[in-house]
């Protein structure tokens, strides 16, 4: 990728870029690619999923078109609420791979073929079932677990099973995740509930953004035994007013075909399996294309979006502290605030360095190498810090060399914890932050990140290199609070200075804010006609790209980079 870290995505840009050209002041874009990369699908069934075939646990044979899972068109409410907590047993999946040796396993020692027994509390809010968390359910990574994965799990929908008995049916989306990693691999599971009483949960896993340590492309199916065990879920009228306000807060969505016809298409790679356009407030999308065909929940779905992370939640963080505590905080060095950086290579090192990717430590594409490997899997914050001090050495003066590397955007995250707790105490956090002063604000109110595991179970250290599981309806609204300069509602949130610095120019970027004319502050830069457009970029062809007229396409992708064969071994 250019020299690149894989990461950073940059070898996808132009294929998901817009082809851009202005013609009498209006901005159209090139035509969209109709395939998109998906995994392995084999013989997909058609058959519905009967009331039998999940009341006896019987295993599927192969992938079942994904309508089948979610509630035919015309199906009856629901008999009654899910209202507790699901215990799945874990169980092997089927896995399909055209990768001639098959899925790699075990990863870390963890076995990458089995599908994590893991604990997940719902309730119903009308024809909703509603998770109590939509963070990362931690399992895969835990000691002494069987399984490398983790879940993170979205809304999905209850109703009345077609076959009586007092029978009802749920089914939600999900994603198998590592907490070191950040592809998703996404699912759908559907279960029967009747009083206390559920069947097995059937599942399948049909798309996916690009892989690192399982560097295979799959697709899974299998079935779980569960167990139910209703209630135990408090505050449940303050949690049903949330997710009341939560979906009242969604963008409009229409599909991508329906855009008006002065608003650009985005052009997609063949890696692509979901764009989008986002105009005047509306959501313009395609379909979540997967091996089994549309996702039902495609609105829903996470994606793992890789270093679009570094642009999303690292340089919102660090804007967000500019717009309290003044733009000065780029010229400070990161040595007044992070112990181990202050040493004699490392005590002129500002946080602008850091976010121009220009420390002078480190080369560019070490990723899989061992030093790179020790800093990955560490696991909590402060030998994963150490490690990456430990791994960087100095290699020219600060501001003057642009050396992309994931451990320089991990140590900027450690920084700016470090400098938001001296202005406002220990118990302050980048959590905390961003969530109550930036993403709720905007109509964000989850946001699955990666973080530090930590022996003591607290939360962590958010990665902020990599990590963030975002839906479409996210990455849409973080792109508009930049468009509208950091503000919202006349409410400024990120500094408009700095925020303006990464809007769509006809002007070159000047020569020395970066050593980079395509990097600056955790964003990419590239040309287009006479434009200079901002983007976050992330490994396998994720891309959000701000445009003139206060527009801003989508793309997210897997592209196969060829992962990190034998790593995790």
């Amino acid at each position: 990728m250019d020299g690149l870290s894989r990461r950073g995505g940059r070898g996808s840009l132009r294929a998901a870029l817009l082809t851009l050209v202005l013609a009498s002041g209006l901005l159209v874009g090139g035509p969209s690619v109709a395939s998109a990369a998906t995994p392995p699908g084999g013989e997909v069934s058609p058959a519905p999923i009967t009331t039998q075939d999940l009341r006896s646990g019987a295993a599927p044979s192969g992938l079942t078109v994904n309508s089948r899972f979610a509630p035919p068109e015309g199906a009856r409410a629901a008999r009654r609420p899910f209202v507790g907590t699901l215990r799945l047993d874990g169980a092997p999946m089927t896995m399909l791979t055209d990768a001639p040796g098959g899925v790699t396993d075990p990863v870390l020692g963890k076995d990458t073929t089995y599908f994590p027994d893991v604990s997940l509390s719902f309730f119903t809010y009308r024809d909703q079932l509603v998770p109590t968390t939509q963070g990362v359910v931690r399992n895969g990574i835990l000691p002494g677990t069987h399984s490398f994965w983790d879940v993170v799990v979205q809304p999905g929908r209850v109703w009345a099973d077609p076959g009586g008995h007092g029978w009802n049916r749920a089914s939600f989306p999900f994603a198998l995740v590592n907490s070191l990693e950040n592809e998703t691999h996404t699912g759908i599971a559907v279960f029967l509930y009747r009083g206390s009483t559920v069947s097995p949960v059937r599942f399948q896993v049909v798309q996916q953004t690009s892989p690192w340590y399982v560097p295979e492309f799959f697709s899974a199916w299998g079935v779980s035994g569960a167990e139910y065990e209703p209630g135990g879920i408090s505050g449940l009228g303050a949690r049903k007013l949330a997710h009341a306000r939560e979906r009242a807060h969604l963008l409009p969505v229409r599909p991508l075909s329906e855009r008006p016809d002065d608003v650009p298409a985005p052009e997609e790679s063949p890696d692509t399996y979901v764009s989008a356009v986002v105009d005047d407030g509306v959501l313009y999308r395609s379909e979540c294309r997967t091996a089994a065909g549309p996702f039902p929940y495609c609105d829903g779905m996470r994606h793992g979006m890789w270093s679009v992370t570094k642009s999303a939640m690292m340089n919102v963080a660090m804007l967000r502290l500019a717009e309290k505590y003044g733009a000065g905080l780029l010229r400070e060095p990161i040595a007044r605030y992070v112990p181990g950086a202050r040493r004699p290579d490392w005590r002129d090192v500002t946080f602008l360095d850091m976010a121009n990717m220009s420390s002078g430590h480190g080369e560019s594409g070490d990723e899989g190498s061992p030093d790179y490997n020790r800093w990955y899997e560490a696991l909590p914050e402060r030998p994963k810090t150490a490690q990456a001090f430990a791994e960087d050495p100095r290699t020219g003066e600060p501001g003057t060399q642009f050396h992309y590397r994931d451990e320089t955007a991990y140590l900027l995250g450690v920084a700016l914890q470090a400098y938001l707790e001296r202005r406002e105490g220990p118990r302050a956090s980048i959590w905390t932050m961003l969530e109550r002063e930036v993403y709720r604000p905007i109509g964000i109110f989850h946001a699955p990140t990666n973080s530090t595991v930590e022996r003591d179970g607290s939360r962590g250290h958010p990665l902020l290199a990599f990590g963030y599981y975002a839906t479409l309806d996210d990455l849409a609204k973080i792109a508009m609070l930049y468009q509208n300069h950091g503000a919202r509602k006349g409410r400024q949130i990120l500094h408009r200075g700095l925020v303006d610095g990464l809007l769509p120019t006809t002007t070159p970027p000047p020569a020395d804010r970066s050593p980079s004319s395509e990097y600056y502050l955790n964003w990419w830069f590239t040309t287009s006609g006479e434009w200079w457009l901002p983007s976050m970029e992330g490994y396998g062809g994720n891309t959000v790209t701000l445009l003139p007229r206060d527009q801003a396409t989508i793309a997210i992708g897997n592209e196969d980079s060829g992962g990190c064969v034998g790593c995790g071994g």
